[in-house]
């Protein structure tokens, strides 16, 4: 997970939450809506972080 900035002053924000989340191996993507706070500004922001998946291998397989 990559640390946002504050867009005002620039400092690395801190994690709240994730509330929200879309995509899965089958999609080749993933992706998270997220809750951040800046300490110094006091501002909360919402912010959407997405990867692809791009490595996929299968580790193990047992019966169920």
């Amino acid at each position: 997970m990559l640390i946002p900035q504050c867009p005002q002053c620039k400092i690395p924000m801190e994690h709240e939450d994730t509330y929200r989340t879309y995509g899965g191996l089958a999609d080749d993507y993933f992706a998270e809506q997220q809750l951040w706070s800046c300490p110094q500004c006091q501002k909360d922001y919402a912010v959407l972080q997405e990867g692809k998946i791009i490595d996929i291998i299968i580790k193990n397989i047992q019966e169920a």
